[in-house]
């Protein structure tokens, strides 16, 4: 660092420059050059060219709606089958349902006028609820220092809890069941 003394007051201090540049529809500055102009078009529109058909597909997305739908039926088809043990929920893609087992998902099936195959069913997987590492306090504590032996063993107590309650809730795993 320079031993130099500026004064607020001082004309070394700030000068006053004119800048370019792009400025989005959302009134986002860029500056200049090809990235950032393809920066500021993309922050400021709100639809682009699907990137597979050329249709307008609204932003966050890249693919229309017709295209997304068509890929996530190829990734769903690339799904492994398995055999449903009963116990896990299910989730439909589809009508983004959750459901206790096969005979919910027939049931609902039969009542809106689906085709099963279309609910694009796939077995969920538990979701358990997170252990605490004693190194969470690591920043709190002064350096040298450690956990007193007390907290560490009520750490591991509660981490005993926390995997014998078991899941907490169910999220859409990466298989489908065998209908």
């Amino acid at each position: 660092m320079s031993d130099k003394i500026i004064l607020y007051s001082s004309n070394e201090a700030a000068s006053r420059k004119t800048v370019t540049g792009w400025v989005s529809s959302n009134g986002t500055f860029f500056g200049d050059g090809a990235v950032a102009e393809r920066a500021v078009r993309h922050d400021g529109c709100t639809h682009v060219s699907c990137a597979i058909c050329r249709k307008l597909a609204k932003k966050p997305f890249f693919l229309c709606p017709e295209c997304r739908r068509k890929n996530d039926i190829r990734r769903y088809r690339k799904m492994p089958v398995v055999e449903h043990d009963g116990t896990m929920p299910l989730y439909s893609e589809e009508e983004e349902e959750y459901f206790h087992d096969l005979s919910d998902a027939y049931d609902y099936a039969d009542e809106n006028g689906i085709a099963m195959k279309d609910l694009r069913l796939v077995i969920c997987k538990p979701v358990f609820m997170e252990e605490i590492d004693e190194d969470y306090w690591e920043e709190d504590l002064a350096e040298g220092t450690e956990l007193p032996a007390y907290i560490r063993e009520a750490v591991g107590r509660l981490n005993k809890l926390l995997r014998e309650h078991g899941p907490v809730s169910f999220e859409p795993g990466s298989t489908r069941p065998k209908l």
